[in-house]
């Protein structure tokens, strides 16, 4: 697809429905600004390479209400699947704004009109600021964070029991950015209240051919997590879940000395599916086999440990 063709793409919706008033363009600021601040993380991810171009196509048709919104979004990303209007390392002259090159300059030449409309419309819905051939496209501000959690941990140990220990852990982060709304509020990637609790029975010495023997088993629940960073479809509310973990293991003895120690273990014997809070595969594409969006943590692992030792 040439240039030329790729700027009657983008524009044809837009002209169109502002011609027939089949779409209403005009929109609330706080509309406009979800819309910027969407553009703006779609563009950075794609320049860092965290998502493809076909992935930053998926997302704009989630977020965008009307085929208006879908253009403006697509003006702004657009080039850069066809490789230009990319800010150049060295140019230092336009801070978050996108510089146009020959490819685009050439494309004014070959639809001066279509071009110019195109910047006078978003430019006259205060959607961009600047003259010449650079466009100002994001602006960024710094502000204030909270910070504030704990753990608390318990090891309920009694005598003359020593053998057995109930062992457990409550983990609890709160973060904010103050003065926000609440799409704003809350920074993004915070982990979710977390608990986990363990029974554990040690047998110091089970026979002469095993020593160190001990046998765990354990659960672990991680809240559903709500505070989360909506703003430009950022992040999503994690559900909680709960995993059944086991172990156990020994020293194996010949004549009083270890000829090696054998582990296993297994983790979310139930076999839950889940997603961690934490996880950007979480965000990954559709998996068009299942209908489900991302990807999901370890399903029933279970692992075994040897360790022999060699006196040198």
């Amino acid at each position: 697809m040439s240039t030329e063709d790729v700027l009657k793409k983008l524009i044809a919706s837009l002209e169109g429905a502002e011609k027939t008033g089949q779409i209403k363009t005009d929109l609330d600021e706080k509309r406009k600004a979800d819309i910027k601040g969407f553009a703006d993380v779609l563009v950075t991810n794609i320049k860092q390479g965290i998502i493809s171009f076909d992935h930053a196509r998926i997302k704009v048709a989630q977020f965008a209400k009307s085929e208006f919104e879908k253009s403006l979004l697509m003006f702004q990303i657009q080039p850069y699947e066809l490789n230009f209007g990319h800010k150049t390392a060295n140019d230092k002259s336009n801070q978050g704004g996108i510089v146009m090159n020959d490819k685009m300059k050439r494309a004014a030449e070959l639809c001066p009109n279509l071009v110019q409309w195109q910047k006078s419309e978003l430019q006259k819905r205060g959607w961009f600021q600047g003259t010449g051939d650079k466009v100002e496209s994001s602006k960024f501000d710094s502000g204030n964070a909270q910070l504030m959690g704990g753990e608390f941990y318990i090891d309920i140990h009694p005598h003359p029991l020593d053998w057995l220990h109930f062992e457990n852990s409550l983990s609890y982060v709160h973060s904010q950015l103050l003065n926000q709304p609440d799409s704003t509020r809350y920074l993004p990637f915070t982990p979710a209240t977390k608990w986990i609790s363990d029974i554990r029975i040690d047998i110091n010495h089970l026979s002469s051919a095993f020593n160190n023997a001990y046998f765990s088993f354990g659960i672990e629940h991680d809240f559903k997590q709500t505070n989360i960073y909506s703003a430009y479809n950022t992040e999503t509310v994690t559900d909680g879940y709960t995993l059944l973990n086991a172990g156990l293991g020994t020293d194996v003895m010949w004549k009083k000395h270890t000829l090696f120690s054998l582990y296993v273990s297994g983790t979310n014997l139930a076999d839950i599916a889940y997603q961690s809070h934490l996880s950007r595969l979480k965000y990954a594409p559709e998996n068009y086999a299942t209908g489900k969006t991302g990807v999901y943590n370890m399903g029933r692992n279970i692992s075994l440990k040897l360790i022999v030792p060699v006196d040198l």
